[in-house]
């Protein structure tokens, strides 16, 4: 009966406790609802949409494919300039503490000829740099925050879905990398002080020609993981693991 409680009290111990607020989602985009062939509104967050369509000019196209659910296509339109595809949170919200989890699937069609990728910004603003995640010219991602250029980080693989996610640890000043669900950079300070993360650029790189496309899909932000499963034990799985015996020493 000794046994029984020691355990009974180690695994109550080991028993997730509730958590202190619901998952927060600041942003959904996926274009699962939008017009195929027709150019993506700027409606916002509420409609999973980009505020602007910044410089370039780029084009932002939702297609069929080259993705298993409606993309976006990002095509380049001029020779000289930078351009980007901005996105803001639900409420106007600006995250300066705790988790703060940005994924989004990549579908790179050859190997370009200006980087294409992820920047993380604050809210109405462009000036601080959390992280740039970059598809180079080279093959390789690269990666560069406030502090200034991190390094190539991950090669990647044109013509297939590539998942990007990086969590940042708002609290610390930190984030981590991942890359076709591999670990790349591990406790990386962003280095920017004074403001939150307010919004997502999808960028293309001061091409020097124009036509270059590349496609994004299922772009989320939120204060959890969602490609982890939540496990939890209840207090019926607990009893019922010393079975109807239980009692018999």
């Amino acid at each position: 009966m000794r046994t029984h409680i020691a355990l009974l009290t180690l695994l109550l111990s080991t028993l997730p406790a509730a958590p202190a607020a619901a998952q927060q989602i600041y942003l959904q985009a996926d274009f699962d609802d939008k017009t195929i062939d027709q150019p993506i509104g700027t409606g916002g967050p509420e409609l999973g949409e980009p505020v602007e369509i910044y410089q370039g000019p780029i084009d932002a196209i939702v297609r069929g494919a080259p993705l298993p659910t409606p993309c976006l296509e990002i095509t380049d339109q001029s020779d000289c300039c930078t351009g980007h595809v901005r996105f803001e949170f639900l409420g106007g919200a600006e995250i300066s503490a705790g988790m703060l989890y940005i994924l989004a699937d990549f579908w790179i069609p050859q190997i370009p000829l200006a980087g294409y990728g992820l920047g993380v910004r604050e809210k109405d603003g462009h000036a601080y740099k959390f992280v740039d995640v970059m598809f180079s010219i080279y093959g390789t991602v690269a990666c560069s925050d406030e502090g200034g250029f991190v390094g190539f980080v991950a090669p990647y693989e044109v013509g297939r879905v590539t998942p990007v996610c990086v969590a940042f640890d708002m609290t610390a000043g930190t984030y981590d990398l991942w890359i076709d669900q591999q670990l790349v950079l591990d406790n990386q300070p962003h280095d920017v002080t004074g403001v939150g993360i307010g919004a997502v650029f999808i960028s293309i790189d001061n091409p020097p020609d124009t036509g270059d496309a590349f496609y994004v899909d299922n772009l989320f932000v939120g204060d959890y993981d969602p490609m982890t499963p939540t496990t939890t034990t209840t207090w019926g799985a607990v009893k019922a693991l010393f079975g109807s015996g239980a009692g018999s020493h």
